[in-house]
C-alpha cells in the first residue's frame, strides 16, 4: 500500500551540520588568514604633524636610515645619516643611536627652532628573523626625539 502525504504534512530540514560547517569554515578562514603591515609613511604623532601643517618650513631634508639585522652576536642596530654611521649591537645598548638622532633631529629644526622641517623622517628596514623587541625598542627611542614620520622599506 501506498503510503499517502496529506497537505499539512511539512519537511524538516536539520540546520545543526550547516551550523556546524559554517563554524568549520569560519575557523579555518581565521586560522589561515595572512595580516599584511603596511607599507609606507607612518605618522608618529598625528596625521596633522605628518601632513606638514603647523608651519614647517619646506626644505629637502635627508631622511635618518635605520637597519635592524640579526647577526651570530645578536641584534644589530645601525643608523645612517649624511655618511656617518652609527652602531649598537644588542637591544639594551641603543644610547648611540639615541644620541645621533637627537642631533638629526637637532640639526633640521625650521626657524622657530621648535618645529622639525618638512620631511625630518626615519626610514626603518628590519630583517625579518628580528625580534619585535629590537623593532619596538626603536620605535620608542623614535617617539622620545619627536620625529614626526617614520616609514618602513623592504630589506634590500
Amino acid at each position: 500500500m501506498k503510503k499517502r502525504y496529506k497537505k499539512n504534512d511539512e519537511i524538516e530540514v536539520s540546520l545543526t551540520s550547516m551550523i556546524d560547517m559554517v563554524f568549520l569554515l569560519l575557523i579555518f578562514f581565521m586560522v589561515t588568514a595572512k595580516f599584511v603591515l603596511p607599507e609606507g609613511t607612518i605618522p608618529a604623532f598625528g596625521i596633522e604633524q605628518a601632513a606638514g601643517v603647523g608651519g614647517r618650513v619646506s626644505a629637502a631634508v635627508e631622511p635618518y636610515e635605520i637597519h635592524i639585522v640579526k647577526t651570530e652576536a645578536g641584534t644589530r642596530i645601525q643608523g645612517k645619516y649624511r655618511g656617518a654611521e652609527t652602531q649598537a649591537v644588542g637591544v639594551n645598548d641603543l644610547g648611540p643611536i639615541r644620541e645621533s638622532l637627537e642631533a638629526y633631529y637637532n640639526d633640521n629644526l625650521g626657524e622657530d627652532k621648535k618645529t622639525p622641517l618638512e620631511g625630518v623622517e626615519v626610514t626603518i628596514q628590519c630583517g625579518d628573523d628580528v625580534k619585535w623587541e629590537a623593532m619596538v625598542r626603536v620605535l620608542d627611542i623614535i617617539r622620545q626625539t619627536n620625529i614626526p614620520k617614520i616609514r618602513f622599506v623592504e630589506q634590500s
